[in-house]
């Protein structure tokens, strides 16, 4: 046996070859791999600190460019001029919103990967062209409805910027 160059089995020194056609898992993914509870959370808590302060930062803004623009209009008056009790219905109900945004993207990314940036740059031309025409046909101005969807897209950039940032740094 001294004289044996190679292992005893035959077979035995080469590593186990994998069928590229087929796909093996070696562990079943969980539910937290794809989607972590912890990094949601915390994005949902700065999602509703930032819903909390978003009409106050759209009156400022409207104040400052067009002050007559906040008495005639509809939206103004519905979304920036809400009181405290009606802006934290509006966080309630918008970053529970934003998260189950975040954890459909998050599944979508684990199934297809694409990049982190995208759902953040694509929220801007989607809250326009949701917001803005709206506001104008419900007779708002064409500033406050382009204010309040840069507020949105800005909220929900955020948002996914602090889900991904966090998930990335705790994985």
């Amino acid at each position: 046996m001294a004289d044996q160059v190679g292992p005893a089995e035959p077979g035995a020194d080469e590593a186990p070859r994998r069928d590229p056609k087929r796909f093996v898992v070696d562990r079943p993914a969980r539910a937290t791999d794809i989607v972590p509870i912890g990094p949601n959370v915390i994005s949902l808590v700065v999602g509703f600190a930032l819903w909390t302060a978003a009409p106050t930062v759209c009156l400022h803004t409207l104040e400052a460019v067009w002050e007559d623009a906040i008495g005639e209009d509809q939206l103004a008056s519905l979304f920036i001029m809400a009181s405290w009790e009606e802006t934290f219905a509006i966080a309630s109900v918008g970053a529970p919103s934003f998260l189950v945004i975040g954890l459909v993207l998050q599944a979508w990314q684990f199934r297809r990967p694409f990049a982190s940036q995208w759902p953040a740059v694509l929220a801007f031309p989607i809250a326009w062209g949701l917001i803005v025409p709206e506001t104008v046909l419900r007779g708002g101005t064409l500033l406050s409805g382009a204010v309040v969807a840069s507020a949105v897209a800005l909220i929900f950039a955020v948002q996914w910027g602090s889900l991904v940032l966090l998930r990335e740094t705790m994985d």
